[in-house]
């Protein structure tokens, strides 16, 4: 009964002007088998509006256009050897985690939005992405509660974390965090770690630096990201947000 509905949808909307003109956007291409049976199968579109229905439901739904690595303004040399380690991790990210830190309006999430978007379009994976100290006020307070129901939410909230094919962790240590920010993260980290799931992170803190909040997690980073460990020094001259400001 579907199949006809969708043959039907097809068959009545050839003079409309579609998106993807294989598919009539439906989604699906009606085939068939050697045996002369009919069946569907998914067309090429729908894995990349899969991912652009994930990316709808998360927090970068507003920057997914202005974020991308082609709109990357890469004028200094810093600049390009970001672009070009983004570039590079994205042909080789299968085993390996980016980690991009330092100077504040660097860019930072711009370049793993970027590597986020591509990833998911290109390879159909699904991803999530977190504000660290947002996601760990909102994990604590379901962690801690009274509530079974509260609790199995956060189980159901871990097991996606763990399970996601890319998890985009934005702003790691923006401010101090407690000890149970660093139990839940060192989970989702390990996890992570052990299951060989990508992980994007940025940071306002370098590599070397997240090692005095927990050195079980950053060796862990450290490891898993290697030459895609990326350090920006710390200089306002490299802060994207002061640039429209006149001199005084």
């Amino acid at each position: 009964m579907e199949l006809q509905k969708l043959q039907k949808t097809s068959s009545t909307e050839n003079s409309k002007s579609f998106k993807c003109e294989i598919c009539k956007d439906t989604e699906v291409i009606f085939c068939k088998d050697e045996q002369g049976r009919s069946f569907v199968r998914d067309c090429s579109c729908k894995k990349i509006n899969d991912s652009k229905r994930r990316l709808a439901r998360t927090a970068l739904a507003n920057k997914a256009d202005k974020y991308k690595l082609d709109t990357y303004i890469a004028t200094e040399q810093w600049q390009k050897s970001i672009l070009s380690s983004a570039v590079s991790f994205i042909n080789n990210f299968k085993d390996n985690w980016y980690y991009i830190g330092g100077q504040v309006g660097s860019g930072k999430t711009h370049i793993c939005t970027g590597i986020t978007q591509e990833l998911s379009f290109d390879y159909g994976l699904s991803f999530d992405y977190i504000l660290f100290n947002k996601k760990m006020t909102e994990l604590k307070q379901i962690k801690f509660s009274n509530d079974e129901d509260k609790k199995e939410k956060y189980r159901e909230n871990m097991q996606r974390l763990f399970e996601i094919d890319i998890l985009f962790i934005d702003d790691l240590y923006k401010i101090e965090p407690s000890r149970a920010d660093l139990d839940i993260l060192f989970d989702i980290i390990n996890e992570r770690y052990l299951s060989n799931k990508t992980c994007i992170i940025s940071s306002e803190k370098t590599i070397k630096e997240i090692f005095s909040y927990d050195e079980a997690i950053a060796s862990r980073i450290f490891e898993k990201c290697g030459k895609y460990a990326i350090g920006i020094s710390k200089d306002m001259n490299k802060n994207y947000r002061l640039k429209s400001l006149n001199a005084i």
